[in-house]
């Protein structure tokens, strides 16, 4: 993992996360024909910038000015903030497999990052954050589950 001098660095690194992951979900809600399967994504991308906006919201509480997120997709090797090809034609059921890799990668990683951190507040979001992370993952298992039993 990364190594961080400072919480601010690592709450930096968190919302350049929340960016990837934002993009991650439009990309897939876009290879989505299925109006409802487009939705389910579009709104988990909506829910990623909420995240983006609580981490912005602890750094600007530092008296720190936000600045633009780095690029991330390279300091993770573990993760897996794909980028999706738009001429690749992905199902839902693979998509749902993708979502649920990337929220199991981004509750690890909140954990892991919540433990760097030395300001409590910093630690309580970033725990808060890994617990929604799980929820996600939690709410793309059921709905693969849903399409399991369909077939």
């Amino acid at each position: 993992m990364e190594e961080f001098e400072s919480d601010e660095e690592i709450l930096e690194f968190a919302i350049g996360r929340e960016v990837s992951a934002n993009q991650f979900y439009v990309d897939l809600a876009d290879q989505m024909d299925n109006p409802t399967m487009r939705l389910l994504f579009e709104n988990f991308a909506k829910e990623e910038l909420r995240h983006k906006a609580a981490l912005e919201l602890e750094v600007i509480k530092r008296g720190k000015v936000v600045t633009a997120p780095q690029d991330t997709a390279d300091l993770d090797q573990t993760d897996i903030m794909v980028a999706i090809d738009p001429e690749t034609n992905i199902d839902y059921k693979n998509a749902l497999l993708l979502a649920i890799n990337k929220e199991t990668k981004s509750f690890r990683l909140y954990v892991d990052l919540a433990a760097m951190v030395k300001d409590k507040e910093s630690r309580e979001i970033l725990l808060s954050l890994a617990e929604e992370e799980a929820a996600h993952k939690l709410r793309f298992e059921i709905e693969y589950d849903t399409v399991i039993k369909r077939r």
